[in-house]
């Protein structure tokens, strides 16, 4: 039952993962399959809930009821069609406050419409993250304490006891409480995953299977927009030669560096990865060829100028680079092979210098 259970989430997550602009976007999976489950189990509810006011001759009530189930079953529909989880969450997030007033101030069916508020902060919290979801938690418990407290009884058809109302305000604080400290916690210890499986340990830039990832999602903009992307690869000069005459500890020196100039000498919405050992590839989003070049010749330059110290010795350091503009009709590695080799190119012509596929 668990296999298959895991095997059904898997399959879920492969689906809705593959929208075009990141196909690896598992968060937004995550926040799909949670919108579908939370609609779902909406609809479920409150059909149950609308068939027994019904069967009570309690029509109005189950009217209400029935017109939620409607939404929430339309809101799992348009899910389906647009994908768009931002709007879907949203709307049923709006639904089940309102369901949640609506229970409070009028009842429910034998007063029992109160219970119905506890599902609001895991929804809430889970669907809009702890941040925004953990705001809206405080702007509801504020209001359910109002509609309790401070309403004007004449408009609050059930009569809740004064301990009733304490009792239920501490429960969904503290349902509230668990709920956003669950997802906080979760959110810090995702963060700090994907920090450990998308970036190199010793200078701190992507590796190379994050990089891939913003390529491909580079590519698909650029087949779906036109827009123009580029590619620099970097090799440091000699750094065999470094490493075995000043030490491996002295070449790590070397590769924080430059990856400092890397991060210092980008714009933010560059890509800078430690492709291997002593190579760097960088990725510039909307940057034609010429524009690449420049970038590739002040990175040069800079390299160039940073002086290391070692023992007495002033060492000049230097790096060779390839430069290409991406061609969508061939494929991440082709073009990554193409850059390459200029940069080849440019080690076979003396180093120190830029070279253009």
């Amino acid at each position: 039952m668990k296999k298959k259970l895991q095997k059904d989430v898997d399959k879920f997550i492969i689906r809705y993962s593959s929208k075009e602009e990141d196909p690896n976007d598992l968060n937004y999976a995550r926040s799909m399959l949670l919108t579908n489950l939370f609609s779902a189990f909406s609809s479920i509810l409150f059909l149950s809930l609308g068939l027994s006011a019904f069967l009570r001759n309690e029509y109005k009530i189950s009217v209400v009821f029935f017109v939620i189930t409607f939404f929430a079953v339309l809101n799992m529909v348009l899910l389906k069609v647009y994908k768009s989880h931002g709007f879907s969450s949203g709307f049923l997030i709006m639904l089940l406050n309102f369901s949640a007033i609506y229970a409070l101030v009028f009842g429910g069916i034998d007063n029992t419409g109160i219970l119905m508020a506890f599902m609001l902060p895991p929804v809430l919290i889970f669907l809009r993250g702890s941040k925004i979801g953990g705001s809206v938690v405080v702007i509801m418990t504020f209001l359910a304490i109002a509609i309790l407290f401070f309403l004007d009884p004449g408009l609050v058809l059930p009569d809740y006891s004064v301990p009733m109302k304490i009792v239920f305000i501490l429960c969904f604080v503290a349902v509230a409480a668990f709920s956003f400290f669950n997802e906080f916690t979760r959110e810090i210890t995702v963060k700090k995953l994907e920090n450990v499986a998308s970036h190199d340990s010793l200078t701190g830039l992507l590796n190379r299977r994050e990089l891939e990832r913003y390529i491909n999602s580079e590519m698909l903009r650029s087949k779906r927009y036109g827009n123009r992307f580029s590619l620099i690869v970097c090799d440091v000069d000699n750094f065999k030669k470094l490493n075995d005459v000043y030490g491996h500890q002295f070449g790590d020196t070397v590769l924080k560096m430059i990856s400092n100039i890397f991060k210092n000498s980008t714009r933010v919405q560059e890509y800078i990865c430690r492709w291997g050992g002593e190579e760097f590839l960088i990725v510039l989003p909307e940057t034609k060829l010429e524009g690449a070049l420049i970038v590739a010749e002040r990175l040069r330059k800079k390299i160039e100028e940073e002086k290391i110290i070692f023992g007495k010795e002033e060492l000049v350091i230097t790096a060779s680079f390839g430069v290409g503009e991406f061609d969508v009709s061939k494929t991440v590695e082709q073009n990554i092979e193409a850059v390459d080799k200029a940069m080849y190119r440019a080690k076979k012509t003396g180093k120190n210098c830029v070279m253009r596929v």
